[in-house]
């Protein structure tokens, strides 16, 4: 499982469905002033994920600010991407950064995963805003994922990542958060593999 850690991380600088396929268990936000990112990034990015047309349909009609493409550099794959794309997206009292790229399966993966060489790899990072406590964010992310992490408290780049791995043999599936040593949240990324 390290090695698969090791090249999820490679994927996501910084950075449906076999963990989707599980009834996740995601708390539903009524209050605009207590949004719940789990909730957020399970509607915007995981539900979505491989195809972007959703999320590219939502970032217009509710009309979230287009990132820079100097703002976009630190979460493009290792190995490059053939689309990276990316919001400002308001939701409730909270800003969001919405990250995705797509392109072909980065080597460090291909190494893992062969059967995938000619296949595409899809992500889609939540950058939160730093008020979700870690305790409870990584709850809630092994709620969403319908299991127990592959990995736990990595310690990369002054952050602690957590993953979740599964799939099968036509999809691969890795779900990753990140907390900082502000005992909060930072973001949450998917990358979904597809032959």
């Amino acid at each position: 499982m390290k090695s698969i850690h090791i090249a999820v991380l490679a994927v996501c600088v910084w950075s449906t469905t076999a963990l989707a396929q599980q009834t996740p268990v995601v708390p539903d936000s009524t209050d605009a002033s207590d949004v719940n990112s789990i909730f957020v990034f399970n509607r915007v990015c995981y539900g979505q994920v491989p195809n972007l047309e959703g999320i590219r349909r939502m970032a217009g009609q509710l009309a979230w600010t287009p990132l820079e493409p100097g703002d976009l550099e630190a979460f493009e794959p290792q190995g490059g991407a053939d689309t990276v794309e990316g919001w400002d997206a308001p939701i409730g009292q909270r800003v969001f950064r919405v990250i995705t790229a797509q392109g072909d399966v980065p080597p460090a993966l291909v190494n893992t995963f062969p059967d995938f060489a000619n296949g595409q790899s899809t992500s889609c990072t939540l950058v939160l805003d730093g008020t979700d406590k870690s305790d409870v964010f990584i709850a809630e992310l092994t709620g969403l994922a319908g299991k127990e992490p592959a990995s736990r408290d990595v310690a990369t780049d002054g952050q602690l990542s957590t993953t979740w791995a599964g799939g099968n043999a036509d999809v691969k599936v890795f779900l990753s958060g990140k907390t900082g040593v502000d005992d909060a949240g930072s973001l949450i990324n998917v990358v979904v593999l597809t032959k």
